[in-house]
């Protein structure tokens, strides 16, 4: 168990690049760490980058709801809370024109780049069921959760200018 000081972060994307990065710091910050991305000899990598016993390695593969939800499940297990999302996963394709990218191609990057962001938003009710004197103390989870208040008005509107079901 992680003590009441310890701030909680998962950073997705981890195994590289700016989620590396990110997660460097942040452990040098204090944070313990949830680090996730599709590979683990890369994020096992990257916990060593990190200060020594902050980071959790969760491969995860973040367009797959089971994949999600079990990274989420670890995070509560380890932590019991979370106080900070970096929501990192992302790609693109090779550039090229629109009629020359393949259904898969497009469905790949839909998958990565909006799924999976639906998918991670289920780590703010983490943060919005945490107990009052967690939130208070963390500007994160405050802003976590007017942030998914936004996303959510925006998502709803999005859906009724469709003309598709608001629930």
């Amino acid at each position: 168990m992680t003590s009441p000081q310890a701030k909680i972060a998962i950073v997705t994307g981890a195994g590289s690049g700016i989620g590396r990065h990110v997660a460097i710091e942040l452990s040098r910050n204090g944070f313990r760490l949830i680090l996730a991305g599709r590979r683990i000899e890369r994020l096992e990598a990257t916990a060593k980058l990190c200060s020594a016993g902050t980071s959790l390695v969760v491969p995860c593969d973040v367009t797959d709801a089971e994949s999600v939800a079990h990274l989420f499940a670890e995070t509560i297990d380890r932590h019991q809370r979370l106080d900070l999302l970096f929501n990192n996963a992302g790609i693109g394709t090779a550039p090229l024109e629109i009629d020359d990218l393949t259904l898969d191609q497009w469905r790949r990057v839909v998958d990565v780049n909006l799924t999976e962001r639906f998918l991670r938003t289920r780590g703010f009710r983490i943060m919005k069921l945490q107990t009052p004197a967690e939130a208070e103390s963390s500007t994160t989870a405050r802003s976590a959760h007017v942030l998914v208040r936004y996303r959510s008005l925006i998502l709803r509107r999005s859906m009724r200018s469709l003309g598709l079901p608001n629930r």
